[in-house]
């Protein structure tokens, strides 16, 4: 029976829109971590090509609407503890509701296996790794350029399919980088761990993200990265234990950021010439984020409301 419980939560991963019921049930209730109010940076925008363009904007009024609904915004204040996954979701909620919302992002609590490292014989040559799916979206088109604004010793290697890996290849051959990009399409999970922590850095150029798995991953792996820093993982990248192994590469017009990513994997590759992968330590701290969430549901239990961390 209802009584029997201490507390209702709702973790609801993209849809702060929504309206949710258990702030309804008589409980305390903990409502979150919520995203879905990341949006691709305009200045941005000539990188999604017009139908990304498109979509852009009628997710936008998609989700202006909805958030406008009476019962939604009454789960939003009825809700004990807010959880949001990034700062352009609580930038969304009412001015008076900011401030005792969390930031958390789910991502921060992903379990991935640390794959062996290869053996010496078998070790590549220094790389850069992308890893996502090839949409417009992600951002293959900026590390791409920014390779081509890199040091001209600098490899990548990009796992993932989708609709713009052909024209990713095509501008590969245009702008002269060709041989210093391996595109290896689609690959099992398990590979893509491997391409990941073999690498000396990754690059993640994910322009509308309310969380980033492969992010996580990466960080804990210990693997330096270079961050566009928009959405949920602006919100990963903040969360890690050494700033000074992330590079938060903030958006403006294409040519700033390519160049700002281009000057960033730079040094973060010669930062890393001669470091031993082997030692690498986990960047985010996954039981302080698990004592957080327990902390915040604990002050649900109490009827007291969350800060932010």
């Amino acid at each position: 029976e209802q009584g029997s419980f201490d507390v209702a939560y709702h973790a609801t991963l993209s849809a702060f829109w929504l309206p949710s019921v258990a702030p309804d049930l008589g409980l305390p209730s903990v409502w979150g971590p919520v995203g879905g109010a990341v949006t691709t940076p305009v200045r941005l925008w000539p990188l999604l090509g017009w139908k990304g363009v498109v979509v852009e904007v009628v997710d936008w009024l998609a989700v202006r609407f909805m958030s406008l609904l009476g019962s939604t915004r009454r789960t939003w204040r009825a809700a004990t503890v807010r959880i949001a996954q990034n700062r352009q979701t609580v930038s969304r909620l009412p001015s008076d509701l900011r401030a005792a919302t969390v930031v958390l992002n789910h991502a921060e609590f992903h379990r991935v296996p640390r794959p062996e490292l290869l053996p010496p014989e078998e070790a590549p040559e220094p790389y850069v790794a992308w890893v996502s799916p090839m949409e417009s979206r992600k951002g293959p088109e900026l590390a791409v350029r920014a390779i081509a604004a890199a040091s001209n010793s600098i490899r990548m290697v990009m796992a993932g399919d989708g609709p713009e890996r052909a024209r990713m290849e095509a501008l590969a051959q245009n702008l002269g980088v060709a041989e210093r990009i391996t595109f290896l399409g689609m690959v099992p999970h398990d590979r893509a761990l491997e391409v990941i922590r073999n690498a000396d850095v990754a690059v993640f150029t994910g322009m509308r993200e309310e969380g980033g798995l492969a992010l996580a991953e990466a960080l804990l792996m210990g693997t330096p990265v270079v961050v566009l820093a928009n959405g949920g993982a602006d919100a990963i990248a903040q969360a890690a234990t050494r700033p000074d192994l992330v590079s938060r590469i903030e958006p403006a017009s294409t040519k700033t950021t390519v160049a700002a990513m281009a000057r960033a994997l730079d040094v973060s590759m010669e930062r890393e010439q001669g470091h031993q992968k082997a030692a690498r330590s986990p960047l985010l701290d996954q039981e302080g984020s698990v004592e957080a969430l327990r902390s915040l549901v604990n002050q649900a239990v109490s009827g007291t409301e969350g800060a932010d961390r």
